[in-house]
Order: structure tokens, then sequence, then C-alpha cells
């Protein structure tokens, strides 16, 4: 099995995630990223993620049923990487015979992130004042 697979599925919302999404998670939810500073040298971490909650945790399903998973030691390390990412396409949506906007959206130009590219886009509806940020591969 690769190592990338998404072999953890979240019993909160259905979804099978990779480990690097539960790692990413654990580490925002213990603030490791606040003592970071920006282009320094990595640091090397080791966390433990404890799943208690029934309502919210992890399963890794096999041919005998699922397997509830209770700790996650995960090590690695961690960086901040701050640099200018160019934007390639900014778009204003609106009705031709309305006044304001209905939707903005900018793409930033594809960067590689661990041997994948990936663009980031950011997507604002006016009328609910939500901004979706996708990340998509390509």
């Amino acid at each position: 099995m690769k190592s990338d697979a998404p072999i953890l599925r979240s019993i909160g919302n259905g979804q099978l995630v990779q480990p690097q999404s539960a790692f990413l998670e654990a580490v925002n939810n213990a603030k490791m990223f606040e003592g970071l500073t920006a282009n320094a040298e990595p640091t090397h971490i080791q966390i433990q993620a404890e799943y208690v909650n029934d309502a919210d945790h992890y399963v890794i399903d096999t041919a005998e049923g699922a397997i509830r998973v209770g700790t996650i030691v995960f090590e690695g390390d961690l960086s901040i990487r701050d640099e200018s990412v160019p934007l390639i396409g900014a778009s204003e949506y609106r009705q031709a015979d309305a006044e304001g906007a209905i939707a903005q959206s900018a793409i930033f130009q594809a960067q590689e992130v661990q041997g994948m590219k990936f663009a980031l886009e950011m997507h604002r509806i006016e009328q609910t004042g939500v901004t979706h940020v996708i990340l998509r591969k390509v």
C-alpha cells in the first residue's frame, strides 16, 4: 500500500483521508505552527494524537470490518515557507442588469508541494460573504 493512500475514514464526515492530512490536523490542533519562524530550518517534532471522541474519530476499513483508531504517533519535520506566488487570473461575476458582484475569484500559479503540483484558488460569494479556498491538484 502506498504511504499516501487515503486509508483513514472519518466517522464525523465519512471522508477518507491520507495520514498526512491527519498529521496536519494534529499539528494545527496542538498549535505547533505558532512558535515557528517563516523560512527557517525545519523543526523535528513528535506528536501523539488521541482520538477519544465517539462521534468524531478515524477508522480503517478492512475485510473484517472497520477498526477504530485510538492513537496515532506522528513524527516529522515542520516548517513554514513564505514566498510570493503569481496571480494568474482574477474575475468578477455580475448580472448584466443588476448592480454589485455575485462572486469574485482569484487563481494563483501552481506550486510544487512534495513532488505534486497544486494551484490555489479563492472564490468569494457576495451573498453569503463566504470565501471558498480550493487547493486543486494540477
